[in-house]
Parts: structure tokens; C-alpha cells; sequence
């Protein structure tokens, strides 16, 4: 988890930057104006009010009923062959989080793993210099203005982090 600051009830959205707010401390400077000053309104517009709905549905269940030749064994041997169950698939390949040991960057770091790298590297194999590189861009600010140009600059923040590996040519880039 990490603080991001506090809910003070003045409808406003104000980024400080803390290391400048020291820093104007021990210099003896006036405080910096914040990073980021947003009426609350303008970010959030006019939302409508989600409304939820609840119904009381009465199920009726009957008791599980196996076949007397088939074990629990069976059973718990039949479940876990299925991929979704017990396939760590999605954490190789997308985030590995060293599950394998194929992990040359990891897109999150430090001990509160915020995804502050530029590019995540995963390996392909143990002995080739081959693999994947996922990068992310993004630029939600700029969208307040002008959404094309945040979707255009995302992509684009996306591949200059993407210059931190070695990628082959920009043909095997995939979004």
C-alpha cells in the first residue's frame, strides 16, 4: 500500500511533491505550488449515482451425489488437471514474479512493488538471450483535455519505455 495523501472535504485534488516541500524546508524557500490542482468537480463531472438492486433468490441444492466407484482421489486428481485450476501460466508470462527464475526486469520494484520500471524482461529460456518485454504507458491527466492525444501519448510513452530492451524490430511490438 502506499499513502497518497488524504480526504480533507474541500472538493479539491491537490498533488504536493514532498522531496520539494523538504527541500524548500531546509533552504529556508516559500513552499512549491502544487503539482497538481484539480476541482474535483471538473475530474469527475457530473457521475450519475449508482443505484443497486438486490433480490432474494431461494436456491435449492441436493446433496452431491458420486458414483460409488469413484473416489475422492479421483476427483481431486480429475480438478487439478484442468488448467484454470492449477496453471501458473498467466504468472510466467505476464508477471512472473520470479515464480520460474526467468525474470531479467521486474515491472514492480522496490518493497512496496509499485510498478515504477520502465519495462518488465521475462526470458524465454534459461540459456537463450531471447524473451519478453512489457511496457506501459500512461497519461490520464492530458485526457481531461484531449483524449486523443492521451491515447496517442500513452502509446507513445509505452514504446520509449520499450527502448530498455532490446526489442527487434517494431513489427513484434504488440498492444
Amino acid at each position: 500500500m502506499a499513502v497518497l495523501g488524504e480526504i480533507d472535504g474541500s472538493g479539491k485534488i491537490v498533488l504536493i511533491d514532498g522531496a520539494a516541500v523538504e527541500h524548500a524546508k531546509l533552504s529556508g524557500l516559500p513552499p512549491p505550488l502544487p503539482v497538481v490542482d484539480l476541482e474535483l468537480e471538473k475530474v469527475l463531472g457530473d457521475m450519475p449515482q449508482k443505484t443497486f438492486e438486490f433480490k432474494r433468490v431461494s436456491r435449492s441444492s441436493e446433496p452431491l451425489d458420486i458414483a460409488p466407484e469413484v473416489t475422492l482421489m479421483d476427483v481431486l486428481k480429475r480438478v487439478l488437471k484442468l488448467p484454470s485450476v492449477c496453471s501458473k501460466r498467466f504468472l510466467t508470462t505476464k508477471v512472473d514474479r520470479c515464480v520460474t527464475g526467468l525474470v531479467a526486469q521486474q515491472q514492480t520494484v522496490g518493497p512496496l512493488q509499485l510498478p515504477l520500471a520502465d519495462v518488465a524482461v521475462i526470458a524465454q529460456t534459461y540459456t537463450d538471450l531471447t524473451g519478453g518485454a512489457c511496457a506501459i504507458g500512461e497519461q490520464p491527466i492530458k485526457g481531461l483535455l484531449n483524449p486523443e492525444a492521451m491515447a496517442r501519448l500513452a502509446v507513445g510513452e509505452a514504446l520509449t519505455n520499450l527502448v530498455w530492451a532490446k526489442v527487434t524490430s517494431l513489427a513484434d511490438v504488440k498492444i
